[in-house]
């Protein structure tokens, strides 16, 4: 076990996890990756198995929010350090997550992830069909960057807030 958990909450995402799955391994080689099947009817927690995630099978289709909330919790329960989460479409990369995992781990960002160099900066990430587009409003420095997907320090989870579980969208607005 490292100290950090990737999760994607997945549901009926059989096709799309390989690339997903494949690209998390290259980006960030180190961190422990999870699968939450939500459900799935096709062969999610199989494929995923098949490209070296860990599954945590809910049974039955519960929603992103209880997929989302059941990522953190594994994570929690297992005494991860940090913890990530992309989406099973693909629509996240890889690459971003890695960059600011690693700025998380640096201690570059406030603790809800918020990496912009400006209070009046707000940056968004999309990524489809492979082209990502990167929509910067305000007070942005150059290489301000974001993504959509979610990092933190799961210390700073603990403490403020104890047991319960919430998420937040990196993006301002989200």
């Amino acid at each position: 076990m490292t100290d950090t958990l990737i999760f994607i909450p997945a549901w009926n995402e059989e096709e799309n996890l390989p690339a997903v799955l494949d690209g998390l391994h290259a980006a960030i080689p180190d961190a422990d990756i999870l699968v939450v099947d939500d459900g799935s009817t096709d062969r999610t927690a199989e494929v995923a198995r098949e490209h070296g995630a860990e599954v945590n099978s809910l049974g039955a289709n519960r929603g992103l929010r209880v997929g989302i909330a059941a990522g953190y919790r594994w994570a929690l329960d297992r005494d991860y350090a940090f913890c990530g989460r992309v989406d099973a479409d693909g629509q996240h990369p890889p690459h971003e997550l890695a960059r600011l995992l690693a700025l998380v781990r640096a201690d570059e960002c406030t603790k809800t992830g918020d990496c912009s160099t400006s209070s009046s900066c707000s940056v968004s990430v999309s990524s489809v069909n492979g082209v990502t587009t990167t929509t910067k409003s305000g007070d942005c420095a150059d290489t301000t960057t974001t993504t959509s997907s979610s990092a933190l320090d799961l210390d700073f989870l603990r403490a403020l807030i104890g047991d319960l579980l919430v998420w937040f969208r990196f993006a301002a607005g989200m």
